[in-house]
């Protein structure tokens, strides 16, 4: 009776091109500049913001760069820095609509008091063979370079578009059943996700003497982990879904395709069974969810590239 979307895409020319686009930014040098600022500039500036005439942020005696034009920020911002040569000064207010995000503008009237310190226009590579031959393409043929990001965009489509059936199969899964969970099995759950969650607020630099974790945070999460570990072990024993040497090695072949030397990296994961847990795991995975789709309702629907790959799934 369950229903899984299976989505379909297609990449065409234009996503290539965006793709080389997005090779071209990352490339791109800046040099300073003697002349009013303009779109696609990046400005050194200071600045300060007020709400409610209080200050809300300040860079102090430091400066931030910023690329006019990007869209992570508000247009109206980089409106009022277009013209803008080194050495001014202006203030200026953005009302901020309601919807905005982060939240905590939303809605706002914040005023700014900007100084510019330099203006750098962008330095863009051309797309000519040096750039193909930097991008892998050993004879810096372009027609080739613009095959290659094909293929990898198919593949990243692919990849993204098996982890959303994944994702689908596993809450349909977790939603259709009602389990009684043991209190221990919840508590070792919640245990585990705050030691995750501490490690990393470490390794970001958190300081730790303000963090405290209650486990209720983590409650909702840990029946959710807890019921899907339970349904997926009765399913794969069920129906001897476990994976076979073969299938764990070829996740281990998927993963060793990451890393610079993936004879070595294939050569690391087999030396320890340890290291065998997670690709075994993850292939295990792939065949409960192969068997649930041999056994459920689907749908085919098309889906637009860009939301694939930002991952915006309507189901």
């Amino acid at each position: 009776k369950l229903k899984v979307i299976q989505y379909e895409t297609t990449v065409k020319a234009e996503d290539v091109k965006k793709t080389i686009d997005v090779l071209v930014r990352q490339r791109t040098t800046f040099k300073k500049i003697d002349r009013a600022a303009k779109l696609g500039d990046r400005v050194k500036v200071k600045l300060k913001s007020f709400i409610d005439n209080k200050e809300a942020e300040s860079t102090g005696d430091e400066f931030i760069e910023i690329v006019l034009g990007d869209t992570s920020r508000i247009k109206e911002f980089d409106s009022q820095m277009v013209g803008l040569n080194a050495g001014i000064e202006k203030s200026f207010d953005i009302k901020y609509p309601k919807d905005h995000n982060p939240m905590e503008l939303a809605d706002k009237q914040v005023g700014y008091q900007v100084a510019v310190i330099e203006v750098h226009e962008p330095i863009k590579p051309n797309v000519d063979e040096k750039f193909a031959k930097e991008l892998g393409i050993e004879d810096g043929d372009i027609k080739k370079l613009n095959e290659s990001i094909n293929e990898s965009l198919l593949q990243e489509v692919d990849k993204r578009l098996q982890a959303n059936i994944k994702q689908q199969v596993f809450k349909l899964l977790v939603d259709s059943h009602k389990i009684d969970l043991p209190r221990a099995l919840i508590d070792i759950e919640i245990r585990q996700l705050a030691e995750t969650t501490l490690k990393k607020l470490e390794s970001d630099g958190a300081n730790m003497k303000d963090i405290k974790l209650e486990p209720s945070m983590f409650e909702d999460r840990a029946k959710v982990s807890c019921k899907l570990r339970l349904l997926l072990a009765h399913i794969v024993e069920s129906h001897s879904l476990e994976s076979s040497e073969e299938q764990t090695q070829g996740k281990i072949k998927e993963f060793s395709i990451n890393y610079d030397d993936p004879d070595q990296a294939i050569k690391w994961f087999n030396e320890d069974p340890k290291r065998l847990q997670e690709p075994k795991a993850l292939a295990t995975e792939d065949n409960v969810v192969k068997w649930f789709m041999s056994q459920c309702k689907t749908e085919k629907k098309a889906i637009n590239f860009d939301n694939v790959i930002s991952a915006q799934f309507d189901e």
